[in-house]
Parts: C-alpha cells; sequence; structure tokens
C-alpha cells in the first residue's frame, strides 16, 4: 500500500488512504526533507513553497539547475511518525525552515 500525497505540476493532488500519524513531511525524490508540519493542511501548503523554491533553482541561469531540479521532483506529503521526525532532524533542519 503507497501512503501520502503526491504534489504535481500545477498543483494536482492524487489523495491516497493515510494511516494515523503524527506528522507530515515534505519531501522531494531522493529523500531530502523541505518541510515538516503537524497538520496536513499545513504540509500542503509547504508542498507548494517547496514546488515554487525548486522552480525558483531551476530559473537561476546556472548550466546545472535543471538537471539538479529534476531529479528533485515530484514533491510529496509523506506521514511521518515522531521517532522519524526526530531522526530527520537529527540529519538537518528542513531544506525551507532554514534561515536564508
Amino acid at each position: 500500500m503507497t501512503t501520502g500525497y503526491n504534489i504535481r505540476e500545477g498543483s494536482t493532488m492524487i489523495a491516497e488512504r493515510l494511516d494515523s500519524t503524527v506528522f507530515y513531511a515534505v519531501v522531494d525524490e531522493l529523500g531530502e526533507v523541505y518541510a515538516i508540519r503537524p497538520t496536513l493542511d499545513q504540509a500542503q501548503e509547504m508542498a507548494l513553497a517547496a514546488i515554487d523554491y525548486l522552480d525558483e533553482a531551476a530559473s537561476c541561469g546556472h548550466p546545472a539547475a535543471g538537471g539538479w531540479v529534476r531529479a528533485r521532483r515530484p514533491i510529496r506529503v509523506v506521514p511521518m511518525s515522531a521517532d522519524e521526525r526526530a531522526a530527520a532532524l537529527e540529519d538537518g533542519t528542513p531544506v525551507l525552515d532554514r534561515e536564508p
């Protein structure tokens, strides 16, 4: 069974069955965590912010930017337990929560 929500181009969402969880993580295809939020609504908002972040990176003008961005799509919202959240935070601050 697949759990989570996929955020796709044009902000179309495909909802799938979610198990009971404590947190929701916004992640990319490579597993990079962009945000961890306590509610699904907040995580969906952050998923759209992550898409904007990648769109901005793609348009920066660097020759490798397009490939860097393509490797990270799609952005997904996935359920996360408290233990998984703690482990993710040990790995570092989520991308969208970092100081500019």
